[in-house]
């Protein structure tokens, strides 16, 4: 994979909530943002390691943890998730498919831990997640 260059304007605000976090964490902002982003928006193959995630979300604001709670599959990533299992039900899956749903299933269960950790930070935090548990 190759790393893209971007010039981002963000407002001052935003910075420097970023360079408190940022020296707060002994790292430099642009590493601090790569593995925040990655978390926000990452794909099996291009993702943190779980660990590394999970361990990630403890700095996390509790808006940035808010916005795991409420990430999702893509629509399109869905619907091939569901296509894939309806054809995995009657046997006819190719290996490539299989590998696909396989990464599919990875990423539904990698964002499942990240919002089941976000979600427990949250109520560390005095949050009320009660409409997020079943009980």
């Amino acid at each position: 994979m190759t790393d893209r260059i971007i010039t981002l304007s963000i407002p001052e605000t935003l910075y420097e909530r970023i360079q408190e976090e940022a020296v707060g964490t002994k790292q430099p902002i642009e590493s601090l943002m790569i593995d925040r982003l990655a978390v926000l928006f990452n794909r099996v193959d291009e993702a943190l390691d779980v660990n590394k995630a999970l361990d990630a979300l403890e700095a996390f604001k509790d808006y940035e943890l808010w916005a795991i709670v409420s990430r999702r599959l893509s629509a399109a990533d869905a619907e091939r998730l569901h296509e894939l299992n309806s054809e995995e039900k009657r046997d006819v899956l190719t290996a490539e498919e299989q590998l696909e749903l396989d990464q599919l299933l990875a990423q539904v269960n990698r964002d499942m831990l990240l919002r089941s950790k976000a979600l427990l930070l949250l109520k560390e935090r005095g949050h009320d997640i009660s409409t997020y548990v079943i009980a």
